[in-house]
């Protein structure tokens, strides 16, 4: 199987209950440059990523894993 960060991305957001809209905001995007980079049609930037594992309250390994 192939990869995939933001299947972790949206798995964890869903499952902490956060909506696409939410993490939007937080990120300081329109929902859709976040549905975008969570469906893996562009890349979140590591400053991103960081809002995200803020938001999220999770390490970044939980998001990361091989």
């Amino acid at each position: 199987m192939k990869y995939s960060p933001e299947i972790n991305i949206k798995a964890e957001r869903t499952r902490k209950g956060f909506t696409q809209e939410d993490m939007s905001k937080k990120l300081g995007m329109s929902a859709n440059s976040y549905g975008l980079k969570e469906r893996g049609k562009r890349s979140f930037d590591l400053n991103e990523f960081r809002i995200i594992c803020q938001t999220l309250d999770c390490e970044p390994n939980v998001l990361v894993n091989f």
